[in-house]
């Protein structure tokens, strides 16, 4: 018999690494249309992509049976604009919470490549920010120039002479083609008559929320350090639990234009007050396990188990009228923190609008604005802004142009959000003057996605003034805002003898 150790002897050590995943369908344990909360069970350990599913119901909802009444989730979020609160809880510690989730959802949605767009999130998420150029054809011309060769055309609203399938700008696509619903007769220079129509998008069918689609958000989504780590379920003591606080019935849909007009002169003259459908609200989890001996092993050699991650501080404020065009210094906290990044975005206050006017966004209030278009003023004047943190500015010089705020998203993020120049600040070629739902989205995409975000480069830990924040936005006078401001906050946590504490680093 020899005494050499089996691990030392040449060739592949016996060991058994089978995964196995086990599915649990879960129901709340408390529900209501405020308030829900599931229980996790502690078993093997959780992966990162499951499932919360979520749906409206239309039980009780006062609307008029007519085709032309439709309601939809905002383009931009999807069904993440039915959350406005998400907590991640070991016993009475929270893991991570995050205030104002659905307005963070959309600041995450703009990384989203369009072909993920179109071919799942519209299906998985009801994400609808899919884009395509617009092509114009012979039906939207209104004279044709015979001395061009190439059948170049005059354009009704004015442009140059293009080619007849050129396009005019970006249209928002969920693989649905435009249709004409106000057809007339006009005569052409060429002497054919020729019809011409008013060009309008509309979604799949299903996508209708008086259909009762469902819809689902991954965990990691829910908490994004889920994206890093996968929580060894089976080694905590204390109940896991996963709370989300709802949104307000007024932010969770939007309306095509005939809904919106409508509510004053006439039928449905009721808000669509959908409520979240009990029955299909549910948490599909995923539980990675592998046999005993490893996992055993693998707690035994893991008994004081830490990791890193990031968690999102929220701060907010009313940016008035009287705010427009002036410099503001505003405090954002963080104060003995490390902060690894900054996310700022201007959502417009819905208290200021009329009843109809809060339906007909594409992206409901889940928007960062830039502030609009202005032929008088140098495009890049609108928006300056730096921070200062530990005696110092972040930047050298304060950044004006949009080209540098876009550039520091990118930089921010290791990658360019998937939207156009004319969507983050209003410039370039502009979307389409074709209809989606009724809106036009010319009016309603541009200076919808206006993010800032601000790398902190040194790693430092805040000093006691924490930051501050120095900006002036010009031109942003129709109504009051709200600022959101969520700062990146390092956190640590640790899992000993079962029972989780986390700290900030």
């Amino acid at each position: 018999m020899s005494a050499v150790p089996d691990l030392l002897k040449i060739g592949a050590i016996p060991s058994n690494q089978q995964m196995s995943v086990e599915t649990g369908i879960l129901d709340p344990v408390v529900q209501n249309d405020k308030f829900i909360r599931f229980n996790m069970k502690r078993s093997g350990f959780l992966h990162s992509n499951s499932k919360l599913v979520l749906s409206l119901s239309k039980l009780g909802l006062v609307r008029p049976e007519s085709n032309d009444y439709h309601t939809m989730f905002p383009a931009s979020v999807g069904v993440g604009s039915l959350i406005q609160r998400v907590r991640l809880l070991s016993g009475n510690t929270t893991i991570q919470e995050i205030d104002d989730w659905s307005s963070l959802h959309a600041y995450r949605s703009m990384f989203i490549s369009q072909e993920n767009n179109k071919e799942r999130e519209q299906f998985t998420t009801g994400r609808l920010t899919s884009l395509d150029q617009n092509l114009n054809d012979d039906d939207s011309l209104d004279t044709v120039d015979p001395t061009d060769p190439k059948g170049g055309a005059v354009y009704a609203t004015g442009h140059s002479q293009r080619s007849d399938w050129s396009a005019d700008g970006l249209t928002l696509t969920q693989g649905t083609d435009y249709y004409s619903h106000s057809f007339t007769t006009e005569t052409l220079g060429n002497g054919n008559p020729e019809n011409t129509a008013n060009w309008q998008k509309r979604l799949q069918r299903f996508q209708y929320l008086e259909n009762e689609p469902t819809y689902q958000l991954s965990l990691q989504d829910l908490c994004p350090f889920l994206k890093q780590t996968q929580l060894p379920l089976f080694m905590f003591s204390e109940e896991i639990y996963l709370e989300i606080t709802f949104a307000d019935v007024e932010d969770r849909v939007i309306a095509n234009q005939t809904y919106a007009t409508n509510l004053g002169a006439g039928p449905p003259q009721v808000y669509p007050q959908y409520k979240v459908n009990p029955v299909e609200s549910k948490l599909v989890i995923d539980y990675i396990t592998y046999p005993n001996e490893t996992m055993e092993a693998w707690a035994q050699a893991n008994q004081n188990l830490s990791f890193q991650y990031y968690d999102y501080e929220l701060s907010k404020t009313t940016y008035t009228q009287a705010l427009a065009n002036k410099q503001m210094i505003r405090n954002l906290g963080g104060a003995g923190k490390v902060i690894n990044k900054v996310i700022m975005g201007v959502q417009r206050d819905k208290s200021s609008l009329a009843t109809g006017n809060k339906l007909i966004a594409v992206n409901g209030f889940y928007e960062g604005r830039h502030p609009p278009k202005d032929i008088t003023r140098d495009p890049n004047d609108c928006v300056t802004t730096n921070l200062r943190y530990n005696t110092e500015f972040l930047y050298p010089i304060d950044v004006k142009n949009d080209a540098y705020h876009f550039n520091n998203v990118l930089q921010a993020e290791g990658q360019p959000p998937m939207v156009s120049r004319a969507m983050y600040s209003g410039q370039g070629l502009t979307s389409t003057n074709r209809m989606w739902e009724g809106l036009v989205q010319r009016d309603n995409l541009p200076v919808d996605y206006f993010w800032q975000t601000f790398k902190l480069n040194k790693n430092n830990r805040i000093n006691q003034k924490g930051i501050e924040l120095y900006q002036t936005m010009k031109s942003l006078a129709d109504q009051d805002h709200t600022m959101r401001v969520w700062l990146e906050v390092v956190k640590v946590a640790q899992l000993v003898n079962g029972k989780l504490e986390t700290n900030y680093a």
